[in-house]
């Protein structure tokens, strides 16, 4: 299995995870639950985003001098 598939993979279930404690803390009524679902979401995403720009070149960003 190819690392961007599986770390994009991970990542997206981190900022899923993120929304869905968002949503269980609206049914249940607990800002603590809230609050840590969108810090989940919020630590998640751009992980998320930044695997998708990915090219998936490994020396991405190092010189080749």
């Amino acid at each position: 299995m190819n690392v961007l598939i599986l770390q994009s993979l991970v990542c997206g279930l981190i900022a899923l995870w993120g929304v869905v404690t968002m949503v269980i803390g609206v049914v249940w009524f607990n800002p603590t639950w809230i609050a840590l679902g969108f810090a989940m979401f919020i630590v998640g995403l751009p992980f998320v985003f930044n695997a998708l720009r990915n090219n998936g070149s490994p020396d991405r960003g190092l010189s080749s001098s």
